[in-house]
């Protein structure tokens, strides 16, 4: 969530790379705010950025395993249907050699989801087009008298 966050911000921007000329030049992305929540035996954090949220065509489809905006905006386009292709392979491919994707696999949402759900919680996302995402993730908290104490 928080990578996504991070990657609209940048894509707004204009640069997905922090090192290239654009960076340099164009003012810093805007900040990716993280709140944290704990009562009544729950955990809730919301992750809002304004990288210019999802577009609604697409709204629904963010779930869906495989399906990735990375690879199109990447090249400049608003979003990708990943059927045209594998975007497992087109991530790999388009990835600098040394660093491997950051992006477009289409798993990191559906994940987030599933595993949200597997421990009780659920994950939310409110799009506002245009201006940026507010995700919502809320799991049950570990009663205290539950927390492993570690000795350092």
């Amino acid at each position: 969530l928080l990578k996504n966050a991070f990657r609209a911000s940048l894509h707004l921007r204009g640069a997905d790379d922090a090192s290239s000329a654009a960076a340099a030049t164009e003012p810093s992305p805007t900040p990716v705010l993280l709140t944290v929540s704990r009562g009544n035996g729950r955990v809730a954090i919301r992750i809002r950025d304004r990288g210019g949220g999802i577009p609604r065509r697409i709204h629904a489809r963010v779930f869906d395993y495989s399906f990735t905006t990375a690879a199109d905006s990447d090249s400049g386009s608003a979003d990708s249907d990943s059927a045209d292709g594998d975007p497992a392979a087109q991530a790999f491919a388009s990835a600098p050699a040394a660093q491997g994707p950051f992006a477009g696999l289409g798993f990191g949402l559906p994940m987030t989801k599933i595993y949200a759900e597997y421990f009780g919680g659920s994950l939310h996302l409110v799009s506002l087009e245009g201006y940026g995402c507010d995700a919502f993730l809320e799991l049950p908290s570990i009663k205290p008298d539950h927390t492993p104490q570690i000795d350092i």
